[in-house]
């Protein structure tokens, strides 16, 4: 096995110029005049991707939002969205609030950390999810699609 061989591993990636759908093993290696080597769309040359593994993220009772891989989803947490890793965390960033103080830095459910009642919580959740949702397949969207609510 070659050095390039053991350093790629066998990912879901999309080009970022062309869209082309791949494993990260087909990218092509490709040695530019100053004699480093670059991993290469094998169909139109681009050297950048995006990193399309499936990803999920839910929210706890607090109105935090996490991240992670589809098989992370600790139990008790609440579905909130999925999509492709590339994508997932800068819809949920651009929709989400961003938390101060001692959540500095975390997203947060809109409104839902500052309420004490459960189902005022359930009640804001269900409303951000809905808002969320109603650009579901949106060609912006890049396969992030939110849950609906259905309670």
């Amino acid at each position: 096995m070659s050095d390039t061989a053991q350093m790629v591993s066998d990912i879901d990636v999309q080009c970022t110029r062309c869209r082309n759908k791949h494993k990260e093993s087909d990218r092509q290696h490709k040695t530019g005049s100053n004699g480093w080597g670059q991993l290469v769309c094998p169909r139109c040359q681009c050297t950048t991707y995006f990193d399309i593994r499936p990803q999920v993220a839910w929210c706890w009772a607090s109105g935090l939002i996490e991240t992670g891989d589809v098989d992370a989803m600790p139990e008790g947490a609440i579905l909130v969205a999925s999509g492709p890793k590339a994508h997932l965390h800068g819809t949920i960033s651009a929709l989400a609030r961003i938390g101060r103080g001692a959540s500095e830095g975390k997203f947060l459910v809109p409104g839902v950390p500052e309420l004490d009642d459960q189902k005022a919580k359930n009640d804001a959740l269900a409303k951000w999810l809905t808002w969320c949702a109603r650009n579901n397949g949106h060609k912006g969207r890049h396969g992030v699609v939110f849950v609906t609510p259905n309670y």
